[in-house]
């Protein structure tokens, strides 16, 4: 026998086969074996199986199948009996393809769908069907493009309902109400969708090959769409999200922008490690580029990322339109994440350096990082509109009756937690005044802080400051010590102010405090607070907006010549505090300009929070200015610090009794009723004089 007549005979043989198989495949009753398919399914999954309803399989004139009312049990804690139930499955298959792969599908139906996924108070699930793990199976092989085992040619789903539900929160419900999937040319795919989640109605188009993908979709009014291209062990992505404005409805986030999100760029697998090639994620103008390797062995990564954009506002509507750029090196590891180096700029300012924070039993946070110059005058608020909002705002009447609240000290941040931070700053920026050679360095090491900055005046002057926290149990004891010379700024003069009229200031601050809460901390404060500063100019105006309400009300009660003048020659300012057990004793306050005086005095009372402050106001000899024009002379700032006061001290008097001004037999405060006559001559030397024996002695 040659082999064409073997090929012949054996050919015959397995039609004859495949015939009496499909004969007797075609008598067979099936619906016999229902319970051995019942009792298998039950042993797997440990759950009661049942098929209910038809059960039918057909050899003749095709292959087919059909159930009907199958349910799978709840877990014995579950809500309702059945985590599954299906109410219609049946598949017409291909007589040929059950020899040869793919199977093929001709006609898929699935209908009235009902599953529970579920969890209880112990964090069980009721797909946690407890069936055993095969720790030691071996790892599959990739064989590379491996042919799907099945063909589906036609299937229509209808009815599909699920529903997530936990003890702490409303159910989520998934309704797929239809979904079909067509073969159309060349074994493509086409898909059509639509349905509902929590409400909210969602569509779905697309099609598939065997080489590409398309799909768009919609969720509520956000839109989805995306390309992709397939070879071998990689993917090109193109996806596009519409309207991030519209997500942040569906999500309740505010202020996210009207612009679409993109993701495009190219995924590949090699054996356990992903590469991503130029994927580029862009909002608008912006955009970030990523490339980089994540390798699943050792669950490390390396990415390179690369940041530009035309404006910040892109982001939020908040943010000023400015341009920005960046890169970062990135390394991430089982217990590690390195930025190393990294690099932004935005509008014209600069910043770069390193991160590194590794994790464990005490998780270590470095930060390094230089500027040579932070511009942050494009961030401030415009004046008009914040002085609009501040006029039109309601007051906030669940607003706490404290500044400093009795909640206890979030110390736990201090746990278990060691960083070291650097950071220096050449020039830092606002639009009223400039700081230069600004470091600040800060470690947290075994529950404690210390944080040190010091920073130049932009025409002179040095500021120093220290804070200190050390923590023992829920205790924190605070020690802040700060110092300023020569300094500076510029802050109340304006940019147009020469140099030579910006006031000279001097600062020193020696607080401690000992407490478990904010409150404790402020009423058992112990030290000084020494503010003086020397002859200059300053804008009214600028007082007033950035002090606050309050505290511009007072301004302008104290000076009333603030609201026809632009400029105020300040000739001195002398302020003191001393605090013993949170109670601050104002022991001198002393204003002098070319045409007024006003000196004041009282106390602070951190423990009740209650302000007895009390001012008076006079007009200096010689400047032609009527005394008669101050209607309130005596001023008092009382109330809380949560919620201030402004108004007239009745009495006429300044601080019952005439108590004295700063210390030394000094007293600037008029004793008496209201004095219509000039003051006469100046004080600022003697208060100055007086101010730095007090420092000094206290220093001592």
């Amino acid at each position: 026998m040659n082999m064409g007549q073997f090929l012949k005979y054996a050919a015959i043989t397995v039609a004859v086969l495949l015939a009496l198989g499909i004969l007797l495949l075609s008598i067979i009753d099936f619906s016999r074996f229902q319970p051995d398919i019942e009792a298998v399914v039950e042993e797997a999954t440990g759950r009661e199986f049942r098929i209910n309803g038809d059960f039918r399989v057909k050899a003749l004139p095709s292959p087919s199948i059909l159930v009907e009312d199958v349910t799978l049990a709840n877990a014995d804690w579950g809500t309702q009996p059945e985590l599954l139930r299906v109410g219609h499955l049946s598949a017409k298959i291909g007589l040929w393809s059950l020899l040869f792969r793919p199977v093929v599908i001709h006609d898929l139906q699935l209908r009235d769908v009902d599953i529970l996924l579920e969890t209880n108070a112990d964090d069980e699930a009721n797909w946690d069907m407890g069936g055993p793990v095969d720790e030691e199976a071996p790892p599959e092989e990739d064989t590379g493009d491996a042919e799907s085992p099945i063909d589906l040619r036609h299937a229509e789903i209808t009815n599909i309902n699920i529903v997530y539900r936990t003890p702490a929160s409303d159910d989520m419900q998934f309704v797929l109400e239809t979904f079909t999937v067509e073969t159309i040319d060349s074994g493509r795919q086409q898909l059509d969708g639509q349905g509902r989640f929590t409400d909210i109605p969602f569509t779905l188009t697309g099609s598939t090959g065997d080489e590409d993908a398309e799909v768009e979709a919609t969720f509520g009014d956000v839109r989805f769409s995306s390309s992709t291209k397939y070879a071998r062990n990689s993917i090109d992505i193109d996806i596009v999200l519409g309207s991030l404005d519209n997500v942040g409805k569906l999500i309740e986030v505010e202020n996210l922008p009207a612009e679409d999100l993109t993701l495009a760029g190219n995924i590949a697998v090699r054996g356990e490690t992903v590469v991503l090639s130029n994927l580029v994620a862009g909002l608008g103008n912006a955009k970030l580029t990523m490339n980089g390797e994540l390798d699943g062995a050792d669950s490390t990564a390396k990415l390179t990322l690369e940041a530009e954009g035309d404006s910040l506002s892109v982001f939020s509507p908040d943010l000023p339109a400015i341009p920005f750029s960046g890169t970062a090196n990135i390394s991430l590891a089982e217990a590690s994440v390195d930025l190393d180096p990294f690099e932004f700029r935005f509008g014209d300012s600069d910043l770069s350096g390193s991160l590194n924070v590794e994790d464990g039993d005490a998780p270590v946070l470095k930060l390094e990082a230089r500027s040579s110059l932070i511009d942050l005058s494009p961030f401030e608020p415009d004046v008009e509109e914040s002085d609009a909002s501040t006029d039109t705002a309601a007051p906030d009447e669940s607003a706490s009756r404290y500044v400093f609240e009795d909640e206890p000290l979030a110390l736990e941040a201090f746990d278990g937690i060691e960083a070291q931070v650097d950071i220096g700053v050449e020039r830092l920026k606002t639009s009223t005044t400039e700081l230069r050679n600004l470091e600040m360095t800060a470690t947290i090491e075994d529950g404690n802080l210390e944080f040190d900055n010091s920073f130049l005046g932009r025409y002179g002057g040095k500021f120093e400051n220290r804070l200190e926290i050390t923590t023992t149990g829920d205790q924190a004891d605070m020690k802040i010590a700060a110092k300023a010379r020569d300094l500076k700024l510029g802050l109340l003069s304006g940019p147009e102010i020469p140099q030579d009229l910006i006031p000279v200031s001097a600062v020193d601050v020696d607080i401690s405090a000992t407490g478990a809460s904010p409150r404790a901390l402020a009423s058992s404060a112990d030290g000084i607070v020494v503010l003086t500063q020397g002859p200059g100019r300053v804008k009214n105006d600028l007082i007033e907006s950035l002090s606050g309400d309050v505290i511009a009300q007072l301004f302008n009660a104290l000076n009333p010549l603030a609201e026809k003048d632009e400029f105020s020659n300040w000739e001195c300012t002398v302020f003191r505090v001393d605090f013993e057990s949170g109670v601050g004793d104002i022991t001198g306050f002393l204003l002098q300009s070319e045409k007024l005086m006003i000196v004041g005095g009282g106390k602070i009372d951190l423990n009740t929070e209650k302000l007895n402050i009390e001012f008076n106001t006079k007009p200096r000899a010689g400047v032609g200015v009527s005394a008669d024009m101050f209607v309130t002379p005596f001023v008092k700032l009382s109330g809380t610090l949560a919620s201030p006061s402004v108004g007239l001290n009745e009495k006429g008097v300044l601080l019952s009794g005439g108590a004295a001004v700063l210390t030394g037999g000094m007293s600037f405060l008029y004793q008496g009723l209201v004095d219509r006559a000039t003051a006469e001559g100046g004080r600022c030397e003697q208060a100055l004089e007086a101010v730095g024996e007090i420092s000094e002695s206290h220093a001592d």
